[in-house]
């Protein structure tokens, strides 16, 4: 019990020293993505998806928009993920998750968009990537 509390009193310090902020990264994701016009790194679908990210962005700053963005609480779930610990396998960093840039522009997409009366602008979504790459770990955070 102590061991948990020390673990998660460090990792707050360690946070709010230097907080990472994943909508940033997510941003910086999807422009990547969007200038990756020869399909070097990013498929047709990802592109799409970075271009409505960016749009929906610019929209969600309008008057009368149908959704919002909350940065806030996009910072919060990608955070939150990565305080969970791996439950198969040895890893570094104290045992805790640590998204990559993909899985936080999947996160900001999910948690970030709301609707007016403040629910999830998306409900269901589609995470496809090869084996062997935190799919479940993913789908596993997300849910809780």
């Amino acid at each position: 019990m102590a061991v948990t509390k020390t673990r998660a009193t460090a990792s707050r310090s360690s946070r709010a020293k230097d907080p990472t902020d994943y909508v940033v990264i997510a941003i910086a994701y999807a422009e990547e993505a969007v200038e990756d016009r020869k399909r070097a790194h990013h498929g047709k679908w990802i592109r799409f998806a970075a271009r409505r990210f960016i749009d929906d962005l610019k929209r969600a700053q309008r008057k009368r928009s149908p959704f919002q963005f909350s940065a806030e609480r996009a910072n919060h779930a990608c955070a939150w993920i990565e305080q969970l610990p791996h439950v198969e396998g040895v890893w570094s960093e104290a045992n805790l998750i640590r998204l990559e840039p993909a899985q936080v522009f999947f996160i900001v997409s999910l948690f970030g968009f709301r609707r007016a009366d403040g629910s999830r602008r998306f409900t269901t979504a589609l995470y496809a990537t090869a084996r062997k790459n935190a799919k479940s770990t993913t789908a596993a955070a997300i849910l809780l």
